[in-house]
């Protein structure tokens, strides 16, 4: 009996810890309880913690980009399915904190991550949050899996602007709904180039963007869609912009910055502010 009471008492502190921790990432990871920061210069990982909710993020981050992209060039805003990227247990803790088990459970996370970048009926949601909850459950924290999956159910429908709702790899807020010839098509483009399948394996080299909410519902400026159309036509491979951000500047030069998951080098487009003068790309990525 007393083995029991410790038991249940250890389940209800476990629960107690991971709420408290669920209540404090919320209010921690809204883009309005922050206060933006200009950023001048840039490191060259993925997402910087001075990029998290940056204000200035480009809708064009998260972008597919390359020679088989060339007929999105003129119109980005079409619906397009973004390359894969994942963040791992989006706002909530990826295991036990401050212990050697830290990621426990981040790889039910990604799996659970594939299936929401895709999107699909409800019934597939249901589905798929279902199974986090099990992946989670079966690491021996059954407390934890079940506020993993209220929060999911609560948080990742399709209707949110979060950059982890239910079909988040679309650029739109997609609805719940089969996906059309179309969408299965784009989808099968990524995967021949190099997604889905090989995620299981490099985990820790996806890119993600890098914040709560959704850059892509800004609109696209005509300067942004001149930068995606340069690129496109410049770059010899695929690629993911895995972000990009206008730049502060103090000279009356436009920047536009934004880095590209093959090369750890920043590249910056220049624009002049004259007419007659092609943008400029200064980068030591091999594009």
């Amino acid at each position: 009996m007393l083995k029991y009471a410790l038991y249940k008492t250890g389940g209800i502190i476990k629960s107690i810890y991971f709420l408290s921790f669920f209540i404090a990432m919320s209010g921690c990871s809204s883009s309005q309880n922050r206060t933006p920061t200009n950023h001048n210069s840039l490191s060259s990982v993925s997402c910087e913690d001075s990029l998290r909710d940056d204000p200035n993020l480009s809708a064009l981050s998260g972008y597919p980009v390359g020679p088989q992209f060339i007929k999105y060039s003129k119109k980005p805003e079409v619906p397009l399915l973004r390359p894969f990227y994942t963040d791992g247990c989006s706002a909530s803790p990826d295991g036990i904190i401050g212990t050697d088990q830290k990621k426990l459970w981040h790889d039910c996370c990604v799996q659970h991550d594939i299936k929401y970048w895709i999107g699909g009926n409800k019934t597939e949601k249901e589905i798929a949050d279902s199974e986090l909850k099990k992946c989670i459950e079966d690491k021996g924290y059954a407390p934890v899996s079940g506020f993993f999956k209220f929060f999911v159910k609560l948080f990742g429908g399709p209707d949110s602007q979060r950059s982890y709702r239910w079909g988040y790899g679309w650029n739109y807020s997609r609805p719940y709904g089969p996906l059309t010839a179309e969408e299965r098509a784009q989808l099968n483009v990524l995967n021949e180039i190099e997604y889905v399948e090989s995620i299981k394996y490099s985990v820790s080299q996806i890119g993600r963007i890098c914040s709560a909410h959704d850059p892509i519902f800004k609109k696209i400026s005509a300067d942004e869609k001149t930068v995606y159309a340069l690129l496109n036509s410049k770059l010899k491979r695929n690629d993911t912009i895995q972000w990009a951000k206008w730049a502060f500047s103090e000279t009356i030069e436009k920047k536009f910055e934004l880095k590209l998951k093959s090369c750890d080098d920043l590249v910056t487009v220049i624009f002049s502010g004259k007419h007659d003068v092609p943008l400029e790309i200064r980068t030591k990525c091999d594009l």
